[in-house]
């Protein structure tokens, strides 16, 4: 499996991408000009820009026109494969699969209150995070296990709460196994894809657009 990702290196938005997002679907494209937040607006317009070059590279046939929204609010194309894409901090990541269901998840590490989240976490989860070297961290990791979970799963956060982590790289959400593989992106974030099938390798390829 290949994981794609674009760095950011700035936020500023170009009169290059103000013209890039005329080409863009008229909901598209009203959804992005309606942000008020210039790091939200950037996020969704490269979160779109990915789902397009998947679809050049794998879907030639499909475009940014076909894609639909469960009502979980989880992006499809009602064909045989599937695409997840997601932000966080100056990353944007997006997955492929075909045949299956994928999601993905990154989150940058940032100061939280981890005992907010306790609810979220089996006891065994929440005992790995108390007492592991750097609990912030590990929380994180866990984090973006669950997510994209509950992404591939497409029930949205209503579903966090039931899943539990397993150290052979499997993840049950609600009812169903899954696998997942944590993805070393840079060292201040935590990265994951979770599948229903397995994943035996995952390689990270950086694009430019």
């Amino acid at each position: 499996m290949e994981v794609y990702f674009i760095h950011i290196d700035n936020f500023i938005w170009s009169q290059s991408m103000e013209e890039d997002l005329l080409s863009f679907p008229e909901s598209i494209h009203q959804k992005i000009n309606a942000y008020k937040s210039l790091e939200h607006k950037i996020h969704d317009y490269y979160g779109k820009k990915i789902i397009q070059f998947l679809l050049q590279k794998y879907q030639p046939n499909y475009s940014l026109h076909d894609l639909e929204y469960t009502e979980k609010g989880k992006p499809y194309f009602g064909a045989a494969f599937d695409i997840n894409i997601s932000h966080s901090g100056n990353f944007v990541v997006g997955v492929y699969i075909e045949n299956a269901l994928v999601g993905i998840d990154i989150e940058k590490h940032r100061n939280v209150k981890v005992s907010d989240f306790e609810k979220y976490f089996s006891e065994n989860e929440w005992n790995t995070i108390q007492y592991t070297e750097n609990p912030l961290i590990t929380f994180f990791d866990f984090w973006a296990i669950k997510e994209s979970a509950i992404k591939c799963n497409g029930n949205g956060f209503t579903v966090l709460s039931k899943t539990k982590i397993f150290e052979d790289y499997r993840i049950q959400c609600v009812d169903e196994i899954y696998f997942y593989r944590q993805i070393s992106i840079n060292i201040n974030y935590s990265c994951s894809v979770c599948s229903n099938t397995l994943i035996e390798t995952v390689n990270l390829v950086e694009i430019n657009l």
